[in-house]
């Protein structure tokens, strides 16, 4: 739409309301009602918060109706400028990112344009620009992954998950930081990287490991986690792990959701390392540790106390191997 188009859109406004304006709320009602939708699109779109955004434009419209129409349009005109400036921005950087995505019971193996090795687990999504790898190696996470990362001299590799922030010094380690955990955890497994976490450093050594939640960032050796995923070697490992935590796991990299008929079962804790590679495997693992019968109704898996002298156990058919992105 042109700036003329929408110059007669707010003159046809203004002559609706007319010249005195005693109720600038009401005036900001008219005058959005009598824009057609094409400029009500324009006014609002790609906005976080549109009302608002709404509500200032025609606000600014209405404080200079006093001093009359044409100051009223171009008012608006200028705002709307600046509105496409920040759209076309917005759309070239999005134009310019690259993104891996992993759903549920999904894993896929990418190689970076640096030579960094990356293995996702499900439900994550890996962000990073175009031109990755040339004077910049930061990527963006959420969810989990494992990095063996490519040396680059004065090119460090930075993961940012919310407000923590992790740089490779030369190293294999581990992201997790879903959405739903409230939780970000950094592992390494060889060499060492650097984490910032509300801008303080702290340097983390191959067998250690960060949690950190909104009010704590705690290291710990990597043998006294309590849960943690090692994404490349295809473990998930609990430590007095109690279930509902286990189950979650579980579910997103298998796409299954657990549900009980016995209550009871969620105050359990098992010790247990799981083979992510043997979805079969780890069910049974699960019922025996638990003593449960498994009854599947699509991806819905309930769990049923095991009356002892029942000997039903679930059917091997019914289930699938882990699938691999790409295959």
């Amino acid at each position: 739409m042109s700036d003329a188009e929408i110059a007669e859109q707010v003159r046809a406004a203004l002559r609706t309301t007319g010249p005195v304006i005693p109720d600038r709320e009401r005036m900001r009602q008219q005058l959005w009602q009598s824009m057609d939708v094409r400029t009500r699109h324009i006014m609002t779109k790609g906005r976080g918060d549109a009302g608002s955004f709404r509500h200032a434009m025609l606000g600014r419209a209405v404080r200079h109706a006093h001093v009359g129409m044409a100051a009223a349009i171009m008012s608006v005109i200028a705002l709307l400028a600046v509105l496409a400036g920040t759209w076309h921005v917005r759309t070239t950087r999005e134009t310019q990112r690259i993104v891996y995505v992993t759903r549920a019971a999904e894993r896929k193996t990418i190689t970076l344009h640096d030579g960094t090795h990356v293995i996702l687990a499900p439900e994550t999504r890996l962000t990073l620009a175009s031109t990755f790898g040339q004077t910049d190696r930061t990527v963006a996470l959420v969810g989990e992954a494992s990095f063996d990362v490519a040396t680059a001299r004065g090119v460090p590799f930075v993961v940012r998950t919310g407000h923590v922030s992790t740089q490779v010094l030369g190293t294999q380690f581990g992201v997790r930081a879903y959405p739903d955990d409230h939780t970000t955890q950094v592992i390494v497994h060889s060499g060492k990287v650097m984490t910032r976490v509300r801008g303080a450093a702290r340097v983390l050594a191959a067998g250690e490991a960060i949690d950190v939640t909104d009010s704590a960032a705690v290291v710990v050796p990597l043998t006294d986690l309590r849960q943690y995923a090692d994404v490349a070697n295809g473990e998930l490992v609990f430590r007095h792990t109690q279930l509902p935590i286990i189950l979650a796991a579980v579910g997103r990299w298998y796409g299954y959701h657990f549900q009980v008929a016995d209550s009871t079962l969620l105050a359990k804790e098992l010790t247990v390392t799981l083979k992510t590679a043997d979805r079969t495997g780890t069910l049974a693992d699960i019922q025996a540790f638990l003593d449960v019968t498994m009854t599947f109704e699509g991806n819905i898996i309930t769990l049923t106390p095991r009356r002892r002298s029942s000997t039903t156990l679930f059917r091997h058919d019914q289930l699938q191997p882990v699938r691999e992105a790409g295959r």
